[in-house]
């Protein structure tokens, strides 16, 4: 599981894609996908408001310890 906290926004949309050709779970506000053609709740989950963000990569962790 990866987690990454970037600062410009190319570093963003890099990230994102490269998640995505991955199939890796992405968190990311829609600032971070803007320009890319994803989905929320299929590609991505967007989450602009911290609590929401938090919830959303909480569960995203807790999918993951599921599995090991």
């Amino acid at each position: 599981m990866d987690f990454w906290d970037l600062d410009s926004d190319r570093d963003v949309q890099n990230k994102v894609l490269e998640a995505m050709a991955m199939a890796k779970p992405i968190v990311a506000t829609l600032a971070a996908i803007q320009g890319i053609k994803a989905v929320n709740g299929k590609h991505v989950i967007v989450a602009d408001i911290s609590e929401d963000f938090i919830a959303s990569v909480n569960r995203r962790i807790q999918g993951y310890l599921s599995y090991i």
